[in-house]
Formats: structure tokens, sequence, C-alpha cells
């Protein structure tokens, strides 16, 4: 990266531009197949399904109670 933007004598702001406007041609110039297209639709349908599931059968809790169970969360994978 910091080659590439001495190479172009730019900051960061010019080289994620550039960066951007690479990745958007590429995406332009190699659309999905249908078969992708559908396989994202359908897992983007289910992402969203279970995530209501998830919603609907959670246990509301107190957002104290939820940052204590989530710190004890991260501190029991640490160990």
């Amino acid at each position: 990266m910091l080659a590439s933007m001495e190479a172009h004598n730019e900051g960061f702001t010019a080289f994620s531009l550039r960066q951007s406007q690479v990745h958007a041609e590429y995406f332009r110039t190699h659309p999905l197949s249908a078969q992708e297209q559908a396989d994202f639709e359908a897992q983007a349908k289910t992402s969203i399904e279970e995530q209501a599931e998830l919603e609907a059968t959670e246990e509301v809790v107190d957002f104290d109670t939820f940052v204590g169970s989530y710190q004890a969360s991260i501190l029991s994978i640490s160990n």
C-alpha cells in the first residue's frame, strides 16, 4: 500500500479513492452470474429470517446486564 502511494505520489485519501475506482470498475466489468446472484439472495433471505427468529426468541435485558454478559463472554474466551 505504501509503495503504491509513493509510486503515485498520493496520500491515503487519494489512494483509497483510486482503489475504490479500480474495484468498482472490476465489478462493473465482471458481473455476478445468475447462479451467484441467486445464491447471494438466498443467503440474504435466510440471514434475515434467522435474525428475526433470534430477535423474537431472545430474552430482553437492560443495557447494563447486556454489557456485563458480553464482557463475561469475552473474558471466558481469553482464558
